[in-house]
């Protein structure tokens, strides 16, 4: 059984939506863990009610989203308020085995708390709980203790760690 490979880095798996993912993990079976790593920012980003932005809600994200999440989701005041993480949401295909994990320091207590609450709202439909938020804290811990047994390449830790790991400073 072999280790799912992790793509490049900040790749965009859907040209027309564009959303840059920052680390992608597929199984031999074709199924996608889309990987939002947040090491600074204090929050998830927002995105202006403007033209351009209701223009891709109508034509992008509702047929993306459109009966999966509740419609309340998809009204332009809740939708842009967390667009960042509605984009991310909007990767999972239908019918799919997909998830989005959200790679969080605890430290990031206002952020933290806001991507747990949003990730455990029922208005996230059929979608609840295929996109959960991981400490990037406890996720270096167990790569570190147990990298011997874990269902994930070495490169493919490497590359996170890298990622993930500040600099002490």
């Amino acid at each position: 059984h072999h280790a799912p490979p992790v793509r490049r880095a900040q790749r965009v798996l859907d040209a027309v939506e564009g959303t840059n993912i920052d680390a992608l993990i597929e199984t031999d079976e074709g199924t996608r863990t889309i990987v939002e790593v947040k090491l600074t920012e204090r929050a998830f980003g927002g995105a202006q009610e403007d033209e351009r932005h209701l223009a891709k809600l109508a034509d992008v994200y509702r047929p993306l989203l459109h009966g999966r999440v509740d419609a309340r989701c998809l009204e332009p005041s809740a939708f842009f308020r967390d667009y960042q993480l509605y984009r991310n949401l909007a990767q999972i295909r239908r019918d799919s085995a997909d998830r989005v994990l959200l790679l969080i320091p605890k430290a990031r207590t206002q952020l933290w708390r806001h991507a747990s609450a949003w990730c455990d709202s029922a208005a996230l439909g059929t979608l609840h709980g295929c996109i959960r938020v991981v400490a990037i804290e406890d996720l270096i811990t167990a790569l570190t203790e147990d990298s011997r047994d874990m269902d994930v390449s070495r490169p493919g830790i490497a590359e996170v760690s890298r990622k993930c790991i500040l600099p002490a400073g």
